[in-house]
């Protein structure tokens, strides 16, 4: 059965860190090794470059940029030197030498170094801190091991890591998918959990309570791991008619799966007979309601 839902797919962006021009610059020194805030992305997926702002401000600076895994200092990557050409004043971004994953469950930070002569690096400067090194070392040192100058100031660079999204291609699973009622023409509760391992985008549930199969409308559930679905519909008369129903769900990267044919045998509370005689007082209330009515208005 095919599904095609009028919303468009949660879509993330392909980078993190700070990605907007700074309002003033730090002019490094020779051999000074920065990093400031952490950053995290938002899914998984494989670091392709890093990028920042420079300007141009003295021949012969060359610089080169690196992230950091925050949990024990630990370089994960770092890109080529780069001589920051006469007149430069903008973005620029820099390969990696090697295409690691990043995931969405740690913090790294992302990292400058300016070898030979000075650049203009822009930043912000909120709350925050950075950590600075002299002296340092090419390739960029792994770990960071700091040797001196260690500071902590307010400064935010104007830099971030761009990467592609891993492919997701593991659809969404569910559990107790079950009911709550039986008897016929009682409200009954079809519920199900559903999880995925990213994100969950929406669900179908469908049924034959009427005669005929019908599916309902589709229902968001907003990019969470976990959601608890339900369905309440009175059950169809006279007891012992089968009732089917099933879910449908796909995650953000439209991985769709569905739950079991979940059926159900309507059942009554004291037989045919009582239920007929209970019929029948429903409808004589109807009546008598309606003849009430029609006599207050005259």
């Amino acid at each position: 059965m095919l599904f095609v839902l009028s919303t468009i797919p949660v879509v993330y962006a392909p980078n993190f860190g700070y990605d907007t021009k700074g309002g003033s610059t730090m002019q490094s020194s020779n051999n000074l090794f920065a990093w400031g805030f952490t950053y995290s992305p938002v899914s998984n997926g494989t670091l392709k470059s890093l990028t920042i702002y420079v300007r141009y401000s003295n021949a012969g600076s060359v610089l080169a940029l690196g992230i950091y895994d925050a949990s024990d200092n630990s370089k994960v990557a770092e890109t080529g030197n780069w001589t920051v050409t006469l007149g430069y004043d903008g973005w620029k971004t820099l390969n990696t030498t090697t295409t690691p994953m990043v995931y969405s469950n740690k913090q790294y930070y992302l990292a400058w170094v300016t070898y030979t002569a000075t650049s203009d690096i822009y930043m912000d400067t909120p709350n925050g801190g950075r950590i600075i090194r002299t002296s340092c070392p090419s390739p960029l040192p792994d770990p960071a091991g700091w040797t001196h100058n260690q500071t902590a100031t307010h400064q935010k660079y104007s830099i971030y890591a761009n990467y592609t999204l891993a492919m997701d291609t593991t659809p969404p699973t569910y559990s107790a998918f079950s009911n709550n009622e039986t008897v016929a023409k009682y409200p009954c509760n079809m519920s199900i959990t559903l999880n995925d391992e990213t994100a969950l985008s929406h669900y179908i549930f469908g049924w034959n309570g009427s005669g005929v199969w019908v599916n309902d409308s589709a229902v968001n559930m907003g990019g969470v791991a976990t959601y608890n679905a339900y369905i309440v519909k009175d059950l169809p008369r006279p007891a012992g008619t089968i009732v089917n129903s099933r879910y449908w769900f796909n995650d953000t990267a439209n991985n769709w799966n569905s739950s079991n044919l979940l059926s159900i045998t309507t059942t009554t509370i004291g037989g045919a007979a009582l239920d007929a005689k209970i019929d029948l007082l429903i409808v004589m209330a109807i009546i008598i309601g309606i003849l009430t009515y029609i006599g207050v208005k005259r």
